[in-house]
């Protein structure tokens, strides 16, 4: 029965899908090359054969199997930023704000100073070349005290009208730093009787007379008051930095794009403290800031990549 069995196999004709393809002979269920070929093909990992001893296999198996999943791809993705560290970068933007604007105002406030030190020089020298008031305006200005001081002193409504020609009569006078000192007549009407004063007339007489001799003492003398130090709000600062934030968040899709625009507007601020600002003041708006900012880092970026040309140190080419 054996040779029967053997002959019927040997005769058997072959199916349609071994035509043109010789059938795999018994050695190739071994441990030989072509084995190996096939199973480095078709697996795609570490294999367990008898060439290598058995400790180095678990190894390599061990190795194999404690890898990651490759996610890079998803990992930078800016989608993928959490809400964590986008607050982060909001108040990282904030402290960038602050320090900026508050290196601004200072180098407004210097100039302003500085301008204020040469208006005050030109007007004492201006002061010194003119010629005094004349005695006789003193004399004037002191009868006008003396009626305001009636008026003030008697406190009825229906003499407050009597303050006006008086007022005009001081209005008229050529007034000047020293005459203000002597007679005191500034400190009369800054009063809160003349200030608060039930007559629209009178109380608009003494205001617009105060304003202008402050402006005028202050000339000479060379006191001119400087503007004040700007103080932006917490609120203010975290709306200009979530702003920022958010078209910096808008504008690049990778993690790693999203950092290198945080950093240059980072700089941005750091190089020109001006534009914050413009930007606290509402003069700019975010999306164009962080556009032009975008902009400038993308064109660094470029002239970055530019090959340099390389040296030739072959000394044979040389000669």
């Amino acid at each position: 029965q054996a040779p029967l069995a053997q002959k019927s196999l040997s005769t058997a004709p072959l199916r349609p899908r071994d035509w043109g393809s010789p059938r795999p002979s018994m050695n190739s269920f071994g441990t030989d090359s072509a084995e190996k070929s096939t199973s480095k093909i078709l697996g795609g990992g570490p294999t367990l054969d008898c060439t290598r001893p058995v400790d180095r296999q678990a190894k390599s198996l061990s190795a194999f199997f404690s890898q990651v999943d490759d996610l890079t791809f998803k990992e930078r993705s800016v989608k993928n930023v959490s809400e964590k560290g986008r607050a982060k970068v909001v108040e990282t933007l904030m402290e960038a704000l602050s320090v900026a604007s508050a290196a601004a105002d200072s180098k407004a406030r210097r100039l302003e100073l500085k301008a204020l030190a040469d208006a005050a020089a030109s007007a004492a020298l201006v002061a010194a070349a003119a010629p005094a008031a004349p005695k006789w305006v003193h004399e004037e200005v002191l009868e006008q005290v003396v009626l305001l001081q009636r008026v003030r002193t008697r406190g009825r409504a229906a003499d407050i009208l009597a303050a006006a020609e008086p007022l005009r009569r001081l209005a008229a006078l050529p007034m000047d730093s020293k005459v203000l000192k002597r007679t005191k007549v500034a400190l009369e009407l800054n009063s809160d009787f003349w200030k608060k004063s039930d007559a629209p007339e009178v109380r608009q007489m003494v205001s617009v007379l105060v304003k202008e001799w402050k402006n005028m003492y202050r000339g000479e003398q060379g006191t001119a008051a400087a503007s004040k130090p700007r103080v932006f709000s917490q609120r203010t600062l975290r709306n200009a930095a979530t702003d920022l934030e958010e078209s910096a968040h808008g504008k690049t899709p990778l993690v790693e794009k999203y950092q290198d625009l945080v950093r240059a507007l980072l700089g941005r601020l750091a190089q020109v403290p001006d534009q914050a600002i413009e930007l606290l003041d509402g003069g700019v708006q975010a999306p164009a800031f962080v556009g032009r900012v975008h902009k400038a880092a993308l064109a660094q970026e470029v002239s970055a990549r530019v090959k340099r040309p390389k040296l030739d140190h072959d000394p044979a080419k040389k000669a």
